[in-house]
């Protein structure tokens, strides 16, 4: 159970943040930044996810990518029923690319 628990810990804890941050109702985000910044925010936060689950998964591309896939589809879909925020092809596009830069990263490292 330890071992579960350092190795995915972070990864869910991670995920449990997404999760969290997307359930900000529109009104309540800054209007600081604009676009560039949304797709820096959406690149960055799958960019880490990948990272964390390619540990997760103990280098594992395949499983690392489809998970991160999923939860990005899944985030992107649970914001359609947020107050003041809308579910975005561009922004699961830019996870994507957050999640591509994550793997190539981690696979480097190892």
């Amino acid at each position: 159970m330890r071992s579960f628990l350092f190795r995915w810990g972070p990864a869910i804890f991670w995920m449990g943040i997404i999760f969290s941050l997307s359930s900000i109702p529109g009104s309540f985000l800054p209007e600081v930044g604009g676009e560039p910044r949304n797709i820096l925010f959406h690149l960055v936060e799958y960019t880490i996810l990948a990272l964390l689950l390619l540990r997760a998964t103990a280098g594992k591309w395949f499983p690392a990518g489809a998970i991160s896939l999923g939860w990005a589809a899944l985030d992107e879909w649970y914001q359609s029923f947020v107050p003041g925020r809308a579910s975005s092809f561009q922004d699961f596009f830019v996870d994507m690319l957050g999640i591509s830069l994550g793997l190539i990263l981690g696979k480097g490292r190892r």
